[in-house]
């Protein structure tokens, strides 16, 4: 039976993603062969790591407490999550229909197991590390033409407009100097 384009392209996607796999130690003890998506492959599926999302997010003031969702929206999340292991497992390969010994369904995965996947591959040590910058800053912000500023200006000693005495003029300036 000869092979299709599509069974080329599968073929060559398999060996890709063997390929960027690496050994990944579980919570449970196994150590898998597990890749990572990068960032542009969340953004292809809309995703952000989700303790960056809740940060950004302004449905809740305490970026530890996560944000309101819908069932849609849980429903949504429970998708993502079967497919990002399904894309992020190598060998063993997760499967929504295993046939093989070397083939698991989401559902035969340990939560602690899971849910260590998906932090991995969501990098939430790296977005957490983005934790203690603040998001909202308090005043109008950059750009705003405040007026109080909080503090005089200070020019140091040797600055022309620091100390008494004749101005310096630039030969655009038709004002006296002597009437300073």
């Amino acid at each position: 039976m000869p092979t299709t384009k599509a069974d080329d392209w599968r073929a060559r996607a398999r060996q890709s993603a063997i390929d960027e796999a690496e050994d990944l130690a579980l919570p449970s003890g196994i150590t898998i062969r597990a890749r990572r998506p990068d960032a542009l492959q969340l953004a292809t599926w809309g995703r952000l790591p989700l303790i960056l999302a809740s940060m950004v997010s302004k449905q809740s003031a305490d970026a530890d407490a996560p944000p309101e969702i819908s069932d849609a929206d849980a429903l949504d999340a429970m998708a993502f999550v079967r497919d990002l292991l399904l894309t992020c497992c190598i060998d063993p390969r997760v499967t929504l229909t295993p046939q093989s010994d070397n083939e698991i369904h989401p559902r035969d995965i340990p939560q602690k197991d899971w849910v260590f996947l998906v932090a991995w591959a969501m990098r939430w040590t790296e977005a957490s590390a983005l934790k203690p910058f603040p998001i909202d800053r308090p005043g109008p912000g950059p750009g705003s033409h405040s007026q109080d500023m909080g503090h005089p200006t200070e020019r140091p000693d040797w600055h022309p407009g620091s100390r008494p005495g004749p101005r310096l003029r630039s030969r655009h300036d038709d004002s006296d100097p002597r009437s300073d």
